[in-house]
């Protein structure tokens, strides 16, 4: 059976979410963290949960859902899925998040 977390993370208080199965596999969709304590709020449920990392997905190219990208990469060797048409947005997000005075990290490439 499919389970589902949901977490509101960063100023604009985008949904991220989780899903995973009985086998331990889970798909983090749009991670949004912007800062430490929701990098360990999401962290500390993965390892809670005993999950395996194993799909980044962004359900389109919005700085706000971007934000956690950067981590959930590193911390997990995960590599973002998301359309081809969003490049051009991913490309420009941090400038997107200076739009509302919000500082983020280099989402990376889509």
């Amino acid at each position: 059976m499919i389970q589902i977390k949901r977490f509101t993370f960063n100023p604009v208080s985008v949904n991220a979410y989780l899903l995973w199965d009985e086998t331990g596999e889970a798909v983090l969709i749009d991670p949004a963290c912007n800062d430490a304590d929701e990098e360990d709020e999401l962290d500390y449920f993965v390892d809670r949960q005993g999950l395996k990392r194993v799909h980044l997905l962004n359900t389109h190219g919005h700085f706000d859902h971007l934000m956690g990208n950067r981590f959930a990469e590193s911390k997990w060797n995960l590599t973002c899925q998301i359309h081809p048409a969003e490049a051009s947005l991913v490309a420009r997000a941090c400038q997107q998040a200076a739009l509302f005075g919000i500082q983020m990290s280099d989402p990376g490439d889509p």
